[in-house]
This record gives C-alpha cells, sequence and structure tokens, in this order.
C-alpha cells in the first residue's frame, strides 16, 4: 500500500516545532492501486481510492560532543485505512474474505561520529533502523539495517564516500511457511566526479533470496550514478 518513486499519490503533512531541536509531524498518503496503471502514469483524480495511509513521528535532531556532530533520530507509527486481507490465524479459505488493517512502527538512528582533521563535511557516521509491522495482516513483520558511512576518508577525495550496510527482512512465517527470512550486505564506493555526478559501484550478498527457507545465495554487482542538476 505504500508507493515510492517513481509512483505518486495525492499526499498531505503537518509539521510542528517543539524546540529547535525536536519536532512532530504527521501525514496522510492517498492509497490508489490505480496509480500503478501504465496509462495513469500522471493521474490526479481520486477515483479508485481505497484509503489512506497515516504516519506520525517525532524526530530529534541533535549536534553532539565538542564538535556539534549532527545526528538524526526517529520514533514513529502508521496506520492504513485501506482494507486488507488477514493473514495470520486464519485459514487458506478465510484469507480470501477476511480483512483488517496495516499498522506497525519505525526506529531511525544516524549519528556523525567522527570529524576528519576538524572539518564535519568528513568523517564517519552510523545509521540503524528497525521496522516492525502486525503480523495479522502483513507479509514481513520486522525489518533491521545497521551501517557505516565514511565521507572524505582521502585528502585528495574529500566529497567521495565508502560505506558498508546489513539489512535483515523477516517474513510472517506462521501465513508463508516456505519463507523466513533474507539477508543482505553490500558495500560500495561513492566516487563525486563532479558536482553534478558521483559514481557509485557496488557489491552485494544477498543470503536466502526471496526469504524462501531452502533459497540460493547470489553474490551481485552494480554500479549507480547519481545526478544533480
Amino acid at each position: 500500500q505504500w508507493y515510492n518513486w517513481p509512483v505518486s499519490q495525492w499526499a498531505a503533512r503537518v509539521k510542528y516545532n517543539l524546540i529547535p531541536e525536536i519536532f512532530t509531524q504527521v501525514g496522510v498518503y492517498e492509497y490508489n492501486p490505480e496509480n500503478l496503471e501504465r496509462g495513469k502514469g500522471f493521474n490526479l483524480s481520486t477515483d479508485g481510492s481505497k484509503g489512506a495511509i497515516i504516519p506520525a513521528e517525532v524526530v530529534w535532531t541533535p549536534k553532539l560532543g565538542e564538535r556539534k556532530l549532527p545526528g538524526e533520530y526517529r520514533a514513529g507509527y502508521y496506520y492504513s485505512t485501506a482494507d486488507s486481507k488477514i493473514l495470520d490465524g486464519v485459514t487458506p479459505q478465510e484469507i480470501q474474505t477476511k480483512t483488517d488493517h496495516h499498522q506497525g512502527g519505525w526506529i531511525v538512528a544516524k549519528q556523525q561520529l567522527t570529524a576528519q582533521q576538524d572539518d564535519i563535511s568528513r568523517g564517519l557516521s552510523g545509521f540503524v533502523n528497525l521496522t516492525l509491522h502486525d503480523a495479522k495482516t502483513n507479509e514481513k513483520t520486522d525489518i533491521q539495517n545497521i551501517g557505516l558511512v565514511y565521507k572524505g576518508a582521502m585528502d585528495a577525495r574529500p566529497k567521495d564516500e565508502i560505506a558498508f550496510g546489513i539489512a535483515r527482512i523477516h517474513m510472517n512465517y506462521d501465513a508463508l511457511g516456505d519463507r523466513s527470512e533474507e539477508i543482505d550486505a553490500e558495500i560500495y564506493y561513492g566516487l563525486h566526479a563532479t558536482n553534478w555526478l558521483t559514481i557509485r559501484p557496488n557489491l552485494q550478498y544477498v543470503r536466502h533470496v526471496g526469504a524462501y527457507r531452502n533459497g540460493e545465495s547470489v553474490w551481485v554487482g552494480g554500479i549507480k550514478f547519481n545526478t544533480s542538476f
């Protein structure tokens, strides 16, 4: 029910600053499956809307230590008003008829840990993402990501970065008995070629592709181009 770019939907957000370092926000995002259709890439109509996803969160953006290293910490919850099939605790026949609503929460922490020669635009940063989804209606019950990013390790390349991360996706075992979890790991180097182009080759390892309990494990090589105009 949640769409990422390039699929779009109507949305609204309200944000309120409690103090300069802490704010809260709540959003409403339309859930309209028709936006996935090839002929509706620019669809302004709400015809076909099935409900809305409502996320809310609290965000703390401190600057820690003597060097005022920036961080970002988030805690949130979401609820969907759209009907979804119940997957857990029902028979295969009942899955087609019984419905409930998606809900879940998340915790996100990102913090710069060091500065390179007192330059806070360079240094080591870490991140942790944790999400939890209700097992009653979701195929995925929980997801965890953790990683490190180092920007400007070399004086000659102050805007390059190297990063390593690991992710775990856990499936709803009770509803999907042949699937358990998938583990993903990636290392990349981001080459800041110009102010408008970053080239990022990467190497990935995926254990149990698709979270199938007896699924294969693969190595994947890739390259990504980021442009800014």
